[in-house]
């Protein structure tokens, strides 16, 4: 039996109707779940190493210093930064962003934008690989936040606090001469913080 154009083209045109009703709905409840999963892992995985990072350095523990220097590395602790910062404000936060940073063209397309550049921002000195990929993170935080960027010195000053925004090119020499290796604790901690260029009211 064949079937008459009459019944097929209005067939047609109701399930792209349909189609283009439905889709974009699954969509955004797709993406809803995503970011709601997204969100609670990220959430999870840094209240996790922050609580263990909170153990080791309260006190009556191994903490030798009222002001630790404590290192993040790479985007998976994003959030992680301010965290330590909340709770401990005199550390100095040292993070590391191993991935390029992408233009706010780019980065204004994530759902956690606010959130991701308000838990870097926790760092006191936060390191990029280039020049290239810190203006890019300048940028960004001039377009997304109520932030004060200098340029010339390249700090972001959010919150009252100041980080400093640093390139580290890819590569380090390892192990390190034997000079660094025989410094003792606490001038390597001052050296840490004047290579930064920190004052004592930024950390």
């Amino acid at each position: 039996m064949r079937l008459s154009l009459r019944f097929i083209i209005p067939l047609v045109v109701a399930l792209a109707a349909i189609a283009y009703a439905v889709v974009p709905l699954v969509d955004r409840l797709t993406l809803r779940w995503f970011v709601h999963d997204m969100d609670m892992r990220s959430n999870l995985i840094a209240s996790a190493i922050h609580d263990s990072i909170q153990d080791s350095l309260s006190s009556g523990s191994k903490a030798k210093t009222a002001d630790p220097i404590v290192l993040v590395q790479d985007y998976h602790f994003a959030l992680l930064p301010r965290m330590i910062r909340d709770k401990l404000p005199d550390a100095t936060v040292i993070t590391f962003w191993h991935i390029p940073w992408p233009n706010p063209e780019a980065f204004a397309i994530c759902p956690w934008r606010e959130e991701l550049l308000h838990g870097l921002l926790g760092s006191s000195i936060l390191g990029f690989h280039t020049r290239f990929h810190c203006n890019n993170f300048l940028d960004t935080v001039d377009r997304t936040l109520e932030a004060r960027v200098d340029r010339e010195t390249l700090e972001v000053t959010y919150g009252g606090k100041t980080t400093a925004v640093k390139r580290y090119p890819i590569s380090i020499e390892w192990p390190p001469a034997e000079a660094l290796t025989r410094k003792p604790v606490a001038e390597c901690r001052a050296g840490m913080r004047k290579r930064g260029k920190l004052r004592e009211a930024d950390r």
